[in-house]
């Protein structure tokens, strides 16, 4: 099986998942609180890695089960490395807020450090940039700390594919609320939510630093849209605050079939 330009070998293959809450499975029906354990983490990874397998929705687990179904891999191959409310620089232990050292959830670890130490094969990667944008980092920290993950990860070994985050909800999404009092939990947020750009211009950033570094990007917002022919709130987003950023099993499943796309070879 090949997942982009990436040969499974069964007997060595180790993929990891890294990501913000969108990875750690946040608004996945089965799961509920991204911060609940799922079963025991190999030797190596902290408790901060959840493997949620089998059956938890996420996106990332419910591709693991396609792999490991058509090649053999078996659970303990597959880590999930998703951390909620990170920007890119707090996953590389470079946190953007100063407080954010006191936090036990931005704890200053560089979390890239301790997916590379398990020596994956694979590093599945979902840029933390609805964090970037929702927190304000400057768009040049975005560009910075992303392209210093990917050379890491590039000057370690294993191959990488990056996929983009879903698209998030804002002032010219198109949605009614009013037509939907449901999900009106919040207004939409400010497209340059923070003044420090729009999303789109974040998205922009990982689009060419991937283009500059040659590694697969597969522009999940585009599978989004396409999927719908629009944004549509009420097909994946869900929660109180998180209903304009977060998805829903759903969106989970979104994310799921937009990275089948890059399976070949399976027979």
């Amino acid at each position: 099986m090949k997942i982009a330009n990436h040969t499974i070998a069964p007997a060595d293959a180790l993929i990891v998942f890294s990501g913000d809450s969108h990875t750690a499975g946040q608004g996945a029906s089965a799961l509920g609180d991204d911060r609940v354990p799922g079963l025991p983490a190999p030797a190596g990874v902290t408790d901060r890695f959840h493997q949620r397998f089998p059956s938890s929705g996420v996106w990332l687990d419910q591709f693991s089960r396609f792999v490991r179904d058509r090649t053999g891999l078996s659970m303990t191959q597959f880590v999930n490395a998703g951390r909620g409310n990170h920007t890119m620089m707090d996953y590389i232990g470079e946190p953007f807020d100063a407080g954010a050292c006191q936090d036990g959830d931005k704890d200053c670890t560089d979390h890239l450090a301790e997916v590379l130490r398990l020596n994956p094969t694979l590093i599945i990667l979902e840029p933390m940039i609805i964090n970037d944008w929702f927190h304000g980092v400057p768009l040049s920290d975005t560009r910075s700390a992303f392209t210093r993950m990917i050379r890491r990860i590039l000057a370690a070994g294993p191959d990488v594919i990056v996929i983009g985050p879903a698209p998030v909800i804002t002032e010219s999404t198109p949605f009614d609320y009013k037509q939907h009092p449901e999900f009106l939990t919040k207004p939409p947020l400010p497209d340059n939510v923070r003044g420090q750009g729009r999303y789109e211009d974040y998205y922009d950033i990982i689009q060419s630093v991937c283009l500059q570094h040659q590694i697969f990007f597969l522009h999940t917002v585009d599978y989004f849209q396409y999927r719908f022919r629009r944004v549509d709130h009420r097909n994946w987003t869900t929660g109180v605050d998180a209903g304009r950023i977060h998805v829903n099993q759903h969106g989970h499943d979104l994310y799921y079939e937009a990275l089948l796309q890059t399976v070949s070879d399976y027979g």
